[in-house]
């Protein structure tokens, strides 16, 4: 397992080579070193292995350093292993010949001058003699206590940046050809173009107390594997750009570090108040990561962020992490379907496009305790939309035959999602399957626009045809999705059935989790904001009925979205909301990437108490989280407080001191 450490750029004082053999003091060469990162311990052999898939270490042991590893081994061990984790390569190989691209941002050998700089502790250097302290036992594993062997991580003291071993267990290849020093400043060095020898540094199991000076250089032949040879990686600083690509890398604590870098570069933006309580990431649909997620979010200015992804939760622990790094608090839910036939309701159509006694609904606010149960309640509901998803994509192909290459489910839908991770699998996924393969048949613009409404026959809006008539629509994925949920979807949608759990098992689950159970109000549509939805009809006919009903079965609250609606709608909803007492939270839906994370209308006086009851729930979650008695809707805390008014400014200044704290 990797552990990088950042190093910030610096300078330091290196020891020149000619006064060595003379006996004579060394001269001071200043070097200048750009920051980097660097693995806190050499390469493993559990490291080794999973990328090169073999072992040719003589101590054996998956926490052991990996040994007798050439150094043009060591190499392609950077290579592989930057594409089996996404990243740029750092090395061409040429037979012999390799050259390095040090801008690139995957895995690398350090440059002497790094590894240097990273073994005295970089800026934040003590001037120890060996790396982390002027006691070799201390922190070192040579020829006096090793006991002829090798070590794992851990076992002595880091230095000051908290690295491991850096003066002994194993020697450690470096990029550079060795040659002499002669001059007195080098900036960012990467050694010589050539040479017969390659520098190693460190020290190992084998050698004397003597080979563990700082200064002290070794060079060896690019074959030598011996079994007190090994390396550690190394990369590069990567830029703003490279950064924010990383936060949706595949693995999770690439996109947390990716987001600490950001954090340190951007300085934290004013938060205007701003908030959102509904925002999906990729464990449903959406372009954004949890990490991504959270940074976008702090960047657009707002104060806290709530992730709500459709039958999952398993995106909120590294959101909630990614909150902690980017100083934001943040909240945790999940939204799924739920059955409305046991209901006097039953047959309406409630916020569900496609299909009638289904309503949207959302849990806000679980405590971190409890989403195991959380997962235990959504894996079976994930399931058997899987079964149902493959029944949709097996008629989508019916539908286009001839028209469109042939979608395999397994092969062109699931692995757009996060499903191996606890992630859902939606008809978006299958709409974004599609869209791809059109795309790669017809490409971006006219020719997909024409097929669209001539193949197709969907009829589109002045303003979706100029999105898809545009080629460098930089949104135009999720321009065209929009557009096929919008014309399409109806004719390959399949009713759901067992995936939407009944709303009072709903109801219970929520409340036993300590939870706020809400109802997502969507209102009638005409011209949708969002794109992706035709003009219907939705609560609006029915509507004193349906909050009566939400009241009566025990719903907590109704989330909507103020940029979504009519001015007319919103002032109904808020008015029943309060006839009601049903606490009302904002729910801007972020799963596209032309969408904005803040909604301009939070900034209107009538909006406002949005902005209260998002900290009120995020006091209910830090009160829920310690003791689900002292959420916001426990009995209770409704016993002593049975004024919802008189909750949320309790809970909202909670949440306020919670944040601070």
């Amino acid at each position: 397992m990797n552990n990088f450490v950042k190093v910030d750029g610096g300078t330091f004082v290196r020891k020149g080579d000619y006064q060595v053999k003379k006996g004579l003091s060394f001269p001071e060469i200043m070097v200048r070193v750009n920051g980097f990162y660097i693995d806190d311990f050499v390469v493993t052999q559990g490291d080794w292995n999973q990328v090169m898939d073999d072992n040719p270490s003589y101590f054996k042991g998956d926490d052991l350093p990996v040994e007798r590893v050439g150094w043009h081994e060591a190499i392609l061990f950077c290579n592989k292993k930057s594409e089996k984790d996404g990243l740029q390569l750092c090395y061409t190989i040429d037979g012999e010949r390799v050259e390095c691209d040090f801008s690139a941002n995957g895995y690398r050998l350090p440059t002497e001058a790094e590894w240097e700089f990273a073994a005295i502790g970089g800026v934040k250097s003590k001037g120890y003699r060996y790396a982390g302290s002027d006691l070799l036992d201390e922190v070192a594993w040579y020829s006096k206590n090793a006991e002829k062997t090798t070590h794992p991580r851990g076992q002595k003291l880091p230095n000051e940046l908290g690295l491991y071993d850096m003066c002994g267990n194993v020697f450690e290849w470096c990029w550079d050809w060795w040659d002499k020093f002669d001059c007195d400043f080098m900036d960012n060095p990467t050694g010589p173009a050539t040479g017969k020898m390659k520098v190693v540094r460190g020290n190992n199991w084998v050698n004397g107390a003597t080979t563990s000076d700082l200064n002290r250089r070794v060079h060896r032949g690019v074959n030598a594997a011996t079994h007190h040879q090994g390396f550690r990686i190394v990369r590069s600083t990567m830029t703003t750009a490279h950064l924010e690509q990383q936060l949706n890398h595949p693995d999770k604590e690439t996109r947390l570090q990716a987001l600490r870098e950001l954090v340190a570069l951007e300085p934290q933006p004013s938060a205007e108040g701003w908030v959102n309580n509904h925002i999906h990431t990729c464990y449903s649909f959406s372009p954004y990561s949890p990490s991504a997620a959270v940074f976008y979010a702090r960047r657009a200015g707002l104060a806290t962020a709530g992730i709500m992804d459709h039958d999952s939760v398993g995106g909120c622990a590294e959101f909630t992490r990614a909150g902690a790094i980017a100083g934001m608090p943040v909240t945790t839910g999940f939204e799924l379907r739920v059955n409305m036939d046991n209901t006097p309701l039953r047959g309406k159509r409630f916020n569900s496009p496609d299909q009638r006694s289904i309503a949207y609904v959302a849990a806000h606010g679980v405590p971190k305790s409890k989403l195991a149960a959380c997962e235990t309640f959504l894996a079976p509901l994930r399931q058997l939309r899987i079964a149902r998803n493959r029944r949709m994509v097996k008629k989508l192909n019916g539908l286009l035959a001839g028209l469109c290459p042939a979608l395999d489910f397994d092969r062109d839908i699931q692995p757009l999602s996060r499903y191996a991770d606890g992630g859902s699998v939606t008809e978006r996924h299958i709409l974004c399957g599609l869209s791809l393969a059109i795309m790669e048949r017809y490409g971006r613009g006219e020719a997909t626009f024409v097929f669209l409404q001539d193949q197709l026959g969907i009829i589109l809006s002045e303003k979706v045809e100029a999105c898809l008539r545009d080629s460098a629509n930089p949104h135009y994925l999720y321009d065209l999705i929009g557009a096929l949920k919008s014309g399409l979807l109806s004719r390959l949608y399949i009713d759901a059935a067992g995936e939407c759990p009944d709303v009072f098992e709903f109801i219970r689950f929520v409340n036993e989790i300590g939870a706020i159970s809400a109802y997502a109000y969507l209102g009638d549509v005409g011209d949708c904001a969002t794109g992706d939805k035709r003009a219907q009809g939705f609560e609006d006919s029915y509507l004193e009925e349906l909050f009566g009903f939400l009241k009566q079965s025990g719903f907590h609250a109704v989330t909507y979205m103020p940029s979504r609606n009519t001015i007319e709608q919103l002032r109904r909803v808020m008015a029943l909301c309060e006839a009601h007492e049903l606490f009302q939270i904002s729910g801007e839906d972020i799963n596209t990437s032309r969408q904005s994370f803040i909604c301009p209308a939070l900034a209107q006086p009538a909006f406002r108490h949005l902005n209260a009851a998002t900290w009120a729930l995020i006091g209910h979650e830090a009160a829920a989280g310690r003791r689900i008695e002292d959420g916001m809707f426990s009995e209770e805390t409704l016993h002593q407080y049975p004024s919802l008014a008189q909750r949320i400014s309790i809970f909202e200044k909670a949440g306020k001191t919670f944040h601070r704290t």
